[in-house]
C-alpha cells in the first residue's frame, strides 16, 4: 500500500512537472456590448495545457471610448511575446444596429 502511494505520488509529480513546463499562452481581444449599448473591450490572457484545459490568467478591461488604447495594448503584448497565439474578435455582431 505504501509503495503504491509513493508510485502514485511520483507519477503525479511527473505530470505536474509536465504541466508546469509546457504551457502555451494565448491572447484574445474581444468587444462586448452591454444591455445599455455601452461597449467594452477585453484583453484576456489564457494559459493552454497539453491536456486541452485552458485557464484564464489575467483580464484587462477598456471602456469603449478607449478602443485605440485597447488596440495599442494588444499590439504591445503581441510584440512583447513573439510567437503567441493572438485572436481578435472586435467586429460588430449581427444583432447590433
Amino acid at each position: 500500500m505504501i509503495e503504491d502511494m509513493s508510485e502514485y505520488r511520483q507519477a503525479l509529480a511527473g505530470r505536474y512537472k509536465q504541466f508546469a513546463t509546457m504551457p502555451s499562452r494565448r491572447l484574445k481581444l474581444e468587444r462586448y456590448v452591454n444591455y445599455d449599448n455601452k461597449k467594452l473591450y477585453y484583453i484576456r490572457h489564457f494559459t493552454d495545457y497539453d491536456d486541452g484545459t485552458s485557464v484564464e490568467t489575467e483580464t484587462e478591461e477598456f471602456p469603449g471610448k478607449d478602443r485605440r488604447a485597447a488596440l495599442a495594448r494588444f499590439a504591445e503584448l503581441k510584440k512583447q511575446y513573439p510567437g503567441i497565439v493572438a485572436e481578435t474578435d472586435i467586429e460588430r455582431k449581427s444583432w447590433e444596429r
